[in-house]
C-alpha cells in the first residue's frame, strides 16, 4: 500500500471503516470447487448477520432443486445454513449452491455461491480425530464497546470431504447445558463487537469448557475433543491455551445436533 494511501485509510472516519452488511456468507462445505463429493452430503453455508433474510437455492447440472429447504444448525453469528434432509445429490453432477438477500426494497440479491462436483459413492466414515485444540479469548474495549473473542487451533479431524466443526460451550465438564455453534474454518472463532454479534464469546473463559466435535460434508461426526478453561488475555497480558483434557466418542454430540435450531426456508 502507498504511503498516500495509508494517510487517506487513517484519515478515513470510524463510521466509514464500520460499515456491517445485514448479510454477508462465508465458507462453506463442500468447499467451492471441491470435487468428487460424496452423493449424500449436505452441502452447508456460513451467513453472517440476520439468516432469516435469506433463501437458498440448489441446482443440479443447472437444473433448480424446488423442493430443497435449508436448516439453521445452531444459533449464533454467524449461523451455518445446511440442506435438510437426506435426499441423495446425483452421482457426476455440477452442484450449486446460491444465497439470496430478500433485500430491503423488495429487490433480491445474491450474497453469493458455491459450486462443486458430485463423485459416485457415499460417505459413511466420520473424519479423523482431532490431534489438538488450543484455546484463546482476548477482550478489549474499543471505540465502538467492548470486544471479545475465543480462538481455537484445531489440529487434525482432516476428511476428504472437507470438515466443520461442531462447538460447545458449557460451566462444567458435562456439557449439559451447552450452548452449540458450528464454523466451517480454521481457526474456528466465535466473537463478540464490531459486526459480529455472537453472545458466546461473552462467556467468562475462566469458567468455560469447549468441546470440539469435527464433522463432515456428510454430516458424520468424529470423537470431541475437550478444552479446559483458560485465562483471559486481557488479564494475563500474554497468549494463553488450554491442552485437550480427554477426548469422547461422537455419540454426546449426535445428542447435540438432535436438538439444533430449525429455520426453514
Amino acid at each position: 500500500m502507498s504511503t498516500f494511501a495509508l494517510i487517506a485509510f487513517a484519515l478515513t472516519p470510524t463510521a466509514v471503516a464500520l460499515d456491517c452488511a445485514p448479510t454477508a456468507m462465508g465458507s462453506a462445505l463442500p468447499a467451492d470447487g471441491a470435487a468428487d463429493v460424496p452423493v449424500n452430503a449436505r452441502p452447508a453455508v456460513t451467513i453472517y448477520g440476520d439468516g432469516t433474510r435469506v433463501t437458498f437455492e440448489l441446482e443440479v447440472d443447472g437444473a433448480p432443486i424446488p423442493d430443497a429447504t435449508f436448516e439453521a444448525l445452531t444459533a449464533g453469528d454467524p449461523q451455518v445454513w445446511r440442506l435438510a434432509g437426506d435426499v441423495p445429490l446425483a452421482p457426476d453432477a455440477e452442484v450449486v449452491v446460491r444465497a439470496v438477500d430478500e433485500g430491503w426494497d423488495g429487490e433480491p440479491f445474491s450474497l453469493g455461491e458455491v459450486a462443486f462436483r458430485t463423485g459416485d459413492h457415499s460417505d459413511s466414515e466420520p473424519p479423523a480425530p482431532l490431534d489438538a485444540v488450543e484455546a484463546d479469548h482476548h477482550s478489549s474495549e474499543g471505540d465502538w464497546g467492548p470486544e471479545h473473542r475465543y480462538t481455537l487451533e484445531v489440529a487434525g479431524g482432516d476428511d476428504p470431504s472437507g470438515t466443520g466443526f461442531l462447538v460447545e460451550l458449557a460451566a462444567d465438564g458435562d456439557f449439559d447445558a451447552a450452548l452449540r455453534r458450528v464454523r466451517l474454518d480454521r481457526p474456528v472463532e466465535i466473537s463478540h463487537g464490531l459486526c459480529t454479534f455472537d453472545d458466546a464469546a461473552e462467556l467468562d473463559p475462566e469458567t468455560t469448557w469447549i468441546r470440539v466435535t469435527p464433522m463432515d460434508a456428510a454430516g458424520n461426526l468424529g470423537d470431541a475433543t475437550v478444552s479446559g478453561p483458560v485465562d483471559d488475555e486481557m488479564v494475563c497480558g500474554t497468549r494463553c491455551s488450554a491442552v485437550p483434557l480427554a477426548s469422547f466418542g461422537a455419540w454426546g454430540a449426535l445428542l447435540a445436533l438432535a436438538g439444533v435450531v430449525r429455520r426453514r426456508r
